[in-house]
């Protein structure tokens, strides 16, 4: 348990270094889309190390993904009660999660999203990105464990 949000801990700072370094990197072109996948990768590795460990692997991964992605999480459920009419958020939490998913902002730029009356349902991807993160992490986990036997 404690492992488990040891390693929750740190790729929550790994995430809050790449949100500062991929906004940098997006001033080079290409340079944000690499450092996005190092992410992943990173994420991956990760996952194959807390995979590759004998005992709870599974539960441990998961809760490891769950301390990293928490604000994620948090900011997701708190846009969402925004967009039903049944929050009481402002529009800081709407770029707080904007900023949260800046790792991952590179690759959606790749694809070309509707306009729905103004509102750019790129953003819709947004709110799936913390369980794809959990999911990479949990898919590397899986991928070290069976490479650990």
């Amino acid at each position: 348990m404690i492992r488990s949000v040891a390693w929750g801990l740190r790729l929550l700072v790994i995430h809050l270094f790449l949100i500062f370094i991929v906004w940098l990197a997006t001033y080079f072109p290409g340079l944000d889309l690499l450092l996005s996948l190092v992410y992943l990768l990173v994420i991956w590795q990760a996952g194959a190390r807390i995979g590759s460990q004998a005992g709870k692997w599974k539960l441990e991964t998961l809760l490891a993904g769950v301390v990293a992605q928490l604000p994620g999480f948090v900011l997701t459920w708190a846009n969402l009660k925004y967009y039903w009419g049944t929050g009481i958020i402002s529009g800081d939490f709407t770029f707080a999660f904007q900023l949260w998913h800046t790792p991952a902002l590179p690759w959606l730029s790749l694809f070309s999203f509707p306009v729905f009356d103004g509102f750019k349902s790129y953003f819709i991807a947004l709110f799936f990105l913390s369980p794809l993160y959990v999911g990479v992490l949990m898919a590397g986990s899986y991928a070290g464990q069976r490479g650990s036997r």
